[in-house]
């Protein structure tokens, strides 16, 4: 209270307003979480600066999960962040809660530049160059994406002795009883988000079952794969298998740190041995399990054979790691601006940090609805999602065996506005894919994404009524 009393009477001598003002309700309680913050700031950067010294000294014993994970090991040749290093606090309300969670941000580099930079990154100052780099990851080469592609033209093609595996996919919207409109997940407000989920997990099973009959009756006892965007979403799913007599023991939802008595509960370090389980399905989130796991059964194929996209991925609102990649794919632009305007290194670099700094905020400030994104702005937010959904699609097509894919949230085709035909998400997946058909590189990586989804769109437009 005596705090509070004195920074009014600061504000007061500064001739700055003491009463609620618009958003600001109380400039007082603004002014005085500022200065709190402040002291934070200048705390949390003497302990970055001694950190290692301290580290130094007490080895593992001053471990913290992860601090340094990056600079400890690649500050001597990892690029400086392109707007400075800088140190920003995030305080985030979920939609439906009063109160919020602070996060510290911390941007210190541009590590991705070192997958090109490696082998150069020296050269002008001692003549030798640096360690070979080689990419193996097929999807580095999306071009046009600001998140996953890499400049580097591929040097070699490896192809597979098994054949071209067969994808079917299909856009299957459902629908709540008298309603036109199919059910929808992606975007809505969270009380009906999560109510839309369940209703459709829900309708869904039926499907499911009928997927795993098919499988059983072709002589492959392949498993389902329900895919939502977060493990908040996995215990939602979950709950109405829960729900279900039928289901029991037939189902796991992946979890960080399982719970022994919860049986349906599976963790994520098991994976791999997924086949061990007397269960049918799993259900996951997008981003634990699109890549870096071998999901097979006895004969080495693939596990999983079908798998459901429950909810259509998209970024996280402000989300800083997605921001700050799109910043970095803007670098060559700055500098190319730098360069025509004829700056020198000091004026150059003050340059790219002005702008830099001038655009994180503007993305950062910049409502991101898919209805309110130019063609630009969807084709990058395309390329983000499908990545990810291609990498997941990628677990059910080990040793060439086929898959089937359904997208189930009406936003999966949804258009922005009521004319807008052909601006829905798979549209734009569609669109990305045929605008670099004819290299045969890409055709090798996606060629058998791009046959099955023209089929689907093909399939969704006859299936259209005339209007």
């Amino acid at each position: 209270m005596i705090i509070q009393q004195a920074l009014i009477t600061i504000l007061h001598k500064l001739g700055c307003e003491t009463k609620p003002v618009g958003r600001l309700k109380f400039p007082v309680q603004s002014l005085e979480l500022y200065l709190c913050l402040a002291l934070i700031d200048h705390d949390i950067k003497v302990f970055m600066d001694l950190y290692p010294l301290v580290q130094a000294k007490l080895g593992k014993l001053s471990e913290f999960e992860g601090l340094y994970t990056i600079q400890r090991e690649f500050s001597a040749i990892m690029k400086d962040a392109i707007t400075g290093r800088m140190t920003g606090y995030l305080y985030e309300v979920k939609p439906g809660n009063e109160t919020g969670t602070f996060k510290a941000v911390h941007y210190s580099g541009v590590g991705r530049l070192l997958l090109e930079d490696w082998p150069s990154i020296y050269a002008g100052i001692d003549g030798y160059e640096g360690p070979a780099v080689i990419l193996l990851s097929g999807t580095s080469l999306a071009p046009g994406s600001a998140h996953y592609h890499i400049a580097s033209l591929p040097g070699w093609l490896l192809e597979s002795s098994l054949g071209v595996p067969v994808i079917h996919q299909e856009y299957y919207p459902v629908y709540e009883h008298g309603k036109e409109k199919p059910i929808q997940i992606s975007g809505e407000f969270e009380d009906r988000r999560v109510r839309n989920l369940r209703l459709l997990t829900a309708k869904l099973m039926p499907k499911i079952e009928q997927e795993l009959m098919e499988w059983r009756y072709s002589g492959a006892n392949r498993k389902v794969l329900l895919i939502v965007n977060s493990y908040e979403d996995v215990v939602d799913v979950g709950s109405v298998f829960a729900s279900h007599y039928s289901w029991k023991n037939r189902y796991r939802q992946l979890t960080r740190d399982p719970d022994p008595f919860h049986e349906a509960e599976f963790s994520r370090a098991e994976l791999e041995r997924f086949a061990n389980e007397n269960a049918d399905v799993l259900i996951a989130p997008l981003l634990a399990i699109s890549r870096g796991y071998n999901i097979l059964d006895d004969t080495k194929g693939s596990l999983f054979g079908s798998v459901f996209f429950m909810i259509r991925p998209y970024p996280i609102p402000q989300d800083m790691t997605y921001l700050i990649q799109l910043l970095h794919a803007k670098l060559p632009d700055l500098i190319e601006r730098a360069d025509f305007e004829g700056k020198l290194y000091r004026q150059a670099l003050n340059l790219i940090r002005s702008e830099s700094n001038s655009l994180l905020h503007r993305m950062y400030r910049k409502p991101d609805y898919w209805s309110v994104l130019n063609a630009t702005e969807r084709r990058t937010i395309a390329w983000y999602t499908f990545i990810p959904v291609w990498q997941t699609i990628g677990r059910l097509l080990r040793k060439g065996t086929p898959a089937k894919v359904f997208y189930c949230d009406g936003k999966f085709l949804a258009q922005p506005i009521r004319t807008d035909i052909g601006e829905s998400m798979l549209d734009y997946w569609l669109k990305i894919m045929m605008e670099h058909e004819s290299d045969p590189a890409f055709r090798s990586l996606y060629g058998p994404f791009i046959d099955s989804m023209k089929a689907m769109m093909e399939r969704n437009v006859n299936d259209e009524p005339d209007q």
